[in-house]
């Protein structure tokens, strides 16, 4: 009996063993599975702030680029000597766009600038015109953004203005 009893309370006692070894490694499945959705939901948050950053630089990009071609003397619309902000000319624009559209050294030169993006100028009043000023747009794009400001446009054998915009561009 003596036996019978040691065997029955040494089975109990391996019972009890195994039920708290099972209780152990079903907490660490489940620790392991709680740290797991923890990671996946981080990377999300880090892929979609890094996503966020990057468009944040790229519309930086256009507007820097859109800088740029107002600044351009290629562009630049003066009147007396005085220099017009957001002023463009029109036969400065007509001008450019024979010569950008003319040559890949044109063009090269003026990649320094732009880089690889789409410059484009639009009348919108009295008459709708559109120009491309630069066009250089990858094979492949990954991403892109496009940026627009109004400008104005001067007629110098008229002295006339017109309403337009700029429209930037840029390929990621």
């Amino acid at each position: 009996i003596t036996k019978y009893n040691r065997d029955a309370h040494h089975s109990t006692n391996m019972k009890r063993g195994q039920l708290k070894l099972f209780e152990t490694i079903g907490v660490l499945i489940v620790f392991i599975i709680l740290i797991g959705f923890a990671l996946i939901f981080y990377n999300t948050i880090q892929q979609s702030s890094f996503e966020e950053e990057n468009q944040q630089l790229q519309e930086a990009r256009s507007m820097k680029i859109a800088e740029k071609a107002l600044l351009l003397p290629d562009l630049d619309c003066s009147l007396r000597g005085i220099i017009e902000t957001s002023c463009v000319d029109e036969l400065k624009l007509i001008a450019i766009e024979q010569f950008t559209n003319s040559t890949s050294k044109t063009t090269q030169e003026y990649f320094d600038i732009f880089e690889t993006s789409a410059i484009t100028i639009s009348t919108l009043y009295p008459v709708e015109k559109k120009f491309v000023v630069y066009n250089q747009s990858p094979n492949a794009t990954t991403s892109q953004q496009k940026f627009t400001a109004p400008i104005i446009i001067r007629d110098p054998r008229t002295e006339t203005s017109m309403f337009g915009l700029m429209e930037v561009i840029t390929y990621g």
